[in-house]
């Protein structure tokens, strides 16, 4: 139970039992199994090559046995990982001139855009898995401020129209058309082609 493998045999194993399972994660010791080897091995490889996995283990809320350690994804190269300095380094270079703006719209009629500061679960943590820490960052958000094209607003929402829900950066079209000849790429909002 010591076969060979590589990186790819157990990127390609942990999606497809995520796959076969219907879960977001595939167990170390099921990987191991798969790939014919002692879960042992695995984890020594694991620890060797941090930057290829992202591995949980099972909440204070989880029923049943203890599955052991959990593997939520395996990547074939570790620019692709999401949680590493790396990773946050090209997206911000890739974004360096882009935004996001979203749009706001009560039953599929826009009432307008605005554009949100992005960061982690609290303004001092950087908690990358479930933001966007490259792309509305607080020094684009200075620079737009700055340009004069957005300004405090609100939008009227909430089913009947009747909640204001306010925004600190609200732009129109104009707006945007004037970020974009200033040499920002828009993401998201309306395409103004």
């Amino acid at each position: 139970m010591n076969k060979p493998f590589t990186n790819e045999d157990i990127v390609r194993t942990v999606r497809l039992l995520k796959a076969a399972n219907c879960t977001e994660w595939a167990t170390l010791a099921e990987t191991a199994r798969e790939l014919g080897i002692q879960k042992t091995r695995l984890m020594e490889y694991i620890e060797n090559h941090p930057k290829l996995f992202i591995l949980r283990k099972p909440g204070p809320g989880w029923k049943g046995a203890n599955p052991g350690l959990l593997i939520q994804e395996a990547f074939v190269d570790p620019d692709m990982n999401w949680t590493t300095d790396n990773w946050l380094r090209n997206q911000q270079e890739k974004w360096r001139n882009r935004i996001h703006v979203s749009v706001f719209s009560e039953y599929g009629q826009v009432q307008g855009y605005y554009i949100e500061e992005d960061y982690g679960v609290s303004k001092s943590e950087d908690h990358r898995e479930n933001t966007h820490l490259w792309r509305n960052t607080p020094e684009k958000m200075q620079r737009i401020a700055a340009s004069g094209h957005t300004r405090p607003g609100s939008f009227w929402g909430g089913g009947d129209g009747r909640l204001e829900i306010k925004r600190e950066h609200t732009l129109n079209d104009d707006d945007l058309k004037a970020l974009r000849a200033e040499g920002w790429t828009i993401d998201g909002g309306p395409n103004l082609d």
